[in-house]
């Protein structure tokens, strides 16, 4: 049987810099479309959640536990659950996010 998702939430932006589009959950886990630019995350972990990512367009350094990597359009990335990272976007980055990290409400 197909899942078909019938609408994704709305677009929420924040500062300009960072805008995200829940597509859509399957069985607790949240594909997100993001666009983020000129613009950096705080070190951050997440005890109980992996956090996946793919490059659509762009480029961004992904910092994990003090290494850095540039990341291109094609580029698949994994954060392990507990790992300290980073996003570095120095000009644009557009993105799949697939993840278990229940969406904040804006």
């Amino acid at each position: 049987m197909p899942i078909i998702v019938k609408s994704a939430s709305p677009v929420w932006e924040r500062d300009n810099h960072w805008s995200s589009l829940l597509l859509g959950e399957i069985g607790g886990v949240y594909v997100r479309h993001r666009h983020m630019k000129e613009m950096s995350t705080n070190l951050h972990m997440h005890p109980g959640a992996e956090e996946t990512f793919f490059v659509l367009d762009g480029y961004m350094t992904l910092e994990v536990d003090g290494k850095r990597s540039l990341l291109s359009k094609g580029d698949l990335a994994v954060v392990s659950a507990g790992e300290k990272h980073r996003l570095i976007i120095d000009h644009h980055v557009e993105l799949l996010v697939i993840d278990n990290i229940q969406p904040t409400k804006m």
